[in-house]
């Protein structure tokens, strides 16, 4: 996904009305997530043919198209055709496809896209496919955290492409120039402010930051809150632990003046106009940091009450509507292999989902994910604190009030517990 995917929020941009409106019409009812068919041409029984959609341009999508995707076909015999969809069109380009009777075999997704779909019976219950079909299959491979991510009231509807860790990047050169020791494990916020005060500098244009904007969702868990309860009914972000979460983060723009406004597609750590970024995951150091003219290093975010940080990635599901399940799960196995993990790690700087591709010997190396190994063990042991938002059938209407009533809020146009409030009485009367 990486390039500047990763920089949506976790929720990804919904096609709002589409999503809501279209969902049920288009559905695909439950069907046997095993059941294969095949064309038949004059008697005789044709070549499999496959497709396969995802949000990948560029080199990525080059390399599948013009090598693994032929490897494929001819290690299995089956033929698979990548098809591309804007990242922000994936709802409303799977609805339309799906209308239409043209929906792809395999897809790839965000975890809310995931959720959302599952929801309305258009993805194939792996849960039930693998015990079925495959049950030696070894789920004990992929990193628990994970697989939580891409459950669905209990049961897997997608498998992770890959691992999005957040973390906290830093200028070395900046703090260096201001006499501050480098983040470390044992961060504060009050250690994260502080530091973000001294880092700033400037005025207008040239203003030069302590920090980026945050994304608000990893304070809230380590105040012990969230925006809905783990269960998907209650909306929670009025308790005072989440008002205190999102008044911090406010409070990083309006009263501190440290971290710009959220909304410019520019990124200023990049640019050398912010000492610190916080969220972004290990695909960060090659896609954006690859040509930069600083000394960066990464640390675990800061802590609250407690650690926690956000843990998913890109999923592969199959669309139920698909006529051969078991070439797509087929497919999906091949490229979750520890052979493709490592080609993704090692090419592109997609963090493995595994860990028998993490503890191969030739993982340490440099040359993969341009983290050393240090670095590399930093996000290993951060896994452990990784969670995944909540995520509810009607996540799209949730997100637009979430988002109106949060910018009011980072705008200094609202007050925290009165947004709070606002999202709570919205919010409530759409969960189950």
């Amino acid at each position: 996904m990486k390039q500047m995917v990763r920089k949506l929020s976790w929720y990804g941009v919904l096609s709002l009305t589409l999503l809501s409106l279209s969902l049920s019409a288009c559905s695909t009812p439950a069907s046997d997530p095993g059941k294969t068919e095949t064309k038949k041409e004059t008697g005789s029984k044709a070549a499999t043919k496959l497709t396969f959609s995802s949000f990948q341009s560029g080199d990525v999508a080059k390399d599948w198209e013009e090598k693994q995707l032929p490897k494929f076909k001819q290690e299995t015999g089956v033929d698979i055709e990548h098809v591309f969809i804007k990242h922000g069109d994936t709802i409303s380009t799977l609805l339309a496809r799906n209308a239409a009777g043209t929906a792809t075999d395999v897809v790839m997704l965000s975890a809310d896209y995931e959720n959302a779909l599952a929801a309305k019976g258009m993805l194939v219950n792996l849960s039930a496919l693998i015990k079925e079909k495959d049950p030696t299959y070894d789920l004990s491979r992929f990193f628990e955290k994970l697989l939580d991510a891409y459950k669905y009231k209990g049961d897997l509807y997608a498998l992770p492409s890959d691992m999005d860790l957040g973390l906290l990047w830093y200028n070395k050169d900046m703090f260096d120039k201001a006499g501050i020791p480098y983040p470390n494990e044992n961060w504060s916020w009050d250690d994260y402010l502080s530091a973000a005060k001294k880092l700033t500098s400037g005025d207008g244009p040239a203003k030069v930051y302590g920090t980026e904007f945050p994304s608000y969702t990893t304070f809230l868990w380590q105040n012990g809150a969230d925006m809905i309860s783990t269960d998907g009914k209650t909306s929670t972000v009025d308790s005072p632990e989440a008002v205190k979460a999102i008044t911090f983060v406010a409070d990083l723009v309006n009263k501190h003046k440290v971290a710009p406004k959220p909304g410019s597609d520019e990124d200023k750590f990049q640019n050398g106009k912010a000492a610190m970024t916080l969220g972004s995951g290990p695909w960060y150091a090659h896609y954006v940091l690859k040509d930069v003219k600083f000394n960066w290093g990464i640390a675990p975010l800061p802590k609250g009450d407690k650690k926690a940080t956000t843990a998913y990635g890109s999923t592969f599901a199959i669309m139920n509507s698909s006529k051969n399940k078991d070439e797509a799960w087929k497919f999906i196995k091949w490229f979750l292999s520890d052979e493709q993990q490592f080609i993704r790690a090692k090419q592109f700087s997609w963090f493995p989902p595994t860990r028998s591709v993490v503890q191969m010997p030739e993982f340490g190396d440099k040359s993969v994910l341009k983290l050393t190994k240090e670095q590399k063990d930093l996000v290993m042991k951060e896994t452990t604190y990784g969670r995944a938002p909540v995520v509810v059938e009607k996540q799209n209407e949730v997100k637009q009030i979430i988002d109106r009533e949060l910018s009011l809020v980072w705008s200094g146009e609202k007050k925290p517990e009165d947004a709070a409030k606002a999202i709570k009485t919205e919010v409530q009367p759409l969960l189950k």
